[in-house]
């Protein structure tokens, strides 16, 4: 666990078990275009996932913390383990600021059902405002359903919710039942005959 000056990686590197890989003063790590980033563990130190950089916590379930910051501009490849309130995923922590336009992908291990309430924390950080855009086409969501992102760039989250088109079905099946069950023929009112 020595320090060490920049790295940069173009291949594959892997942080395994509880490992601190440790910088000096003012040094990054940088994946490169093509580089990917994988394990569990700290970087002791600031991280640069350049565009086309891949960087992914775990060999399954893992989290990857940085120490210091993490420029994410390329891709975050995140899966997800288990449903509920907050559900077990792969996780990125950041002990300084986040910043960066990257993707966040999600994948499942195909041992749950995803429904809707679903919750899922992939990002801790500091301070900073990421931009990410969120990449969730490999999860085939039931009908009904869908991504809510709105708080990814925010808190790191990201959930699921019925689909808007859902809950107008649902309101226009309330308002039907409301007037079969008070007997009002559409087009008349319950005020007295003239």
């Amino acid at each position: 666990n020595s320090a060490r000056n920049a790295l940069t990686v173009y291949g594959k590197l892997s942080v395994r078990g509880t490992s601190v890989l440790q910088f000096n003063s003012g040094q990054s790590l940088t994946i490169a275009r093509g580089g990917f980033l994988s394990g569990n563990g700290t970087i002791a130190g600031s991280g640069i996932v350049q565009s086309n950089g891949i960087v992914s916590p775990g060999s399954s379930l893992g989290t990857l913390t940085f120490s210091n910051n993490l420029t994410l501009s390329g891709t975050a490849q995140m899966e997800l383990f288990s449903g509920g309130n907050l559900g077990s995923s792969d996780k990125i922590n950041v002990l300084a600021a986040l910043a960066g336009g990257g993707v966040v992908q999600v994948a499942t291990n195909g041992t749950f059902v995803i429904a809707a309430g679903d919750k899922w924390d992939l990002f801790d950080w500091t301070t900073g405002t990421p931009s990410f855009t969120f990449d969730g086409s490999a999860v085939a969501l039931d009908p009904g359903l869908s991504w809510d992102t709105s708080q990814l760039n925010i808190d790191g989250t990201i959930a699921i919710i019925p689909e808007p088109s859902a809950w107008v079905l649902v309101v226009l099946g309330v308002i039907v039942l409301c007037r079969v069950r008070y007997c009002v023929p559409i087009g008349r009112s319950h005020h007295g005959t003239q």
